[in-house]
């Protein structure tokens, strides 16, 4: 009994991983190609006079925050927005891109928390875009997933080790 148990939570353990990876993986290279496509739809033309630098919540760019900043660091707030969130511009994607056409992709939390993908890209003249994804349904999901892989990996488990008691049981009646 203790090895069938064994043997069922090692291929529980390898499957619910499996699961967990590829999921996270596949969100993740989903969010990034979003942002990638979303920044170079912004900046067609130029950084700065794109009709598309704004927020929006519809079409590629959707929730996305979108944030210029200047050669003297000064950033600018995007139209329909109040005021740029604490924590953006961030200093480490801006510190990563320094040569037109570098690109910087981090996962970051904000100073309230929220989790964040932001894509810095630096072009000509000194300008940096960075794009701001929060990532709360991302972290949300791979929450309910996991929690879902163990409490049903763990089920799974006994309902394993309580079959093989129930049969291990019944071999011995004569």
């Amino acid at each position: 009994m203790a090895v069938s148990g064994a043997v069922t939570l090692v291929i529980l353990v390898v499957l619910g991983a499996s699961v967990y990876w590829l999921v996270s993986t596949t969100v993740e290279s989903s969010a990034q190609a979003q942002l990638v496509n979303a920044s170079q739809d912004m900046t067609r033309q130029s950084p700065v006079h794109s009709g598309s630098y704004g927020v929006t919540v519809e079409g590629p760019a959707a929730g996305l925050i979108p944030i210029l900043v200047d050669a003297n660091g000064t950033a600018y707030v995007p139209e329909g927005l109040r005021r740029i969130p604490p924590g953006l511009p961030d200093p480490g994607g801006l510190a990563a891109v320094s040569q037109p056409g570098q690109v910087d992709i981090r996962n970051v939390s904000l100073a309230d928390g929220t989790p964040c993908r932001i894509m810095t890209t630096a072009y000509a003249g000194g300008l940096k875009l960075q794009v701001a994804q929060r990532r709360d349904g991302e972290v949300n999901l791979l929450l309910t997933l996991s929690r879902v892989l163990f409490g049903g990996g763990l089920i799974a488990l006994l309902a394993a080790l309580l079959a093989g008691y129930f049969y291990a049981g019944r071999a011995l009646v004569p």
